[in-house]
């Protein structure tokens, strides 16, 4: 009885430690924000896909609330695409998570930053080796061949 109170209480401060993270990242970044076409995102999604990550439900609540997009599950690892501004300039940011836990509230690691100026082919080239290059650190999942 006690180890389900103390997971259940481990749960409720992950996810409330990722709300506050994903509040805070959403105030700091606040209007100086520029914006990027949902067109670049369907892009970069669909390389997701092609790399074969497929969509998930995950964190659907939180990602409506702080306006994240759809979280990709490829193997054991977790990838979503998102936004950040540095410098006044907009950036695609792919992020990733090899715990389901952490995936599930939107707590992610930043592992590549993507100017969404570049050619298609280009942003491409980046996220496919971004996600290849993370599928192959020692420890995780290779997940499926052919990104």
């Amino acid at each position: 009885m006690n180890i389900l109170l103390i997971a259940s209480c481990s749960m409720s401060a992950l996810l409330l430690a990722g709300l506050l993270i994903q509040l805070f990242a959403a105030c700091a970044y606040g209007e100086q924000d520029p914006m990027i076409p949902e067109e670049t995102f369907r892009f970069a999604e669909s390389v997701l896909e092609r790399c074969g990550a497929v969509p998930t439900d995950l964190n659907e609540r939180n990602r409506e609330a702080l306006g994240q997009r759809v979280t990709y599950r490829r193997g054991d690892q977790y990838f979503r695409i998102d936004r950040a501004a540095f410098d006044g300039r907009a950036f695609l940011i792919l992020s990733c998570a090899e715990d389901e836990r952490f995936a599930a509230v939107g707590l992610m690691e930043d592992v590549e930053a993507v100017d969404p100026g570049l050619p298609e082919q280009e942003i491409e080239r980046i996220l496919r080796a971004a996600v290849e290059s993370d599928a192959k650190r020692p420890g995780s999942n290779d997940g499926p061949a052919g990104c």
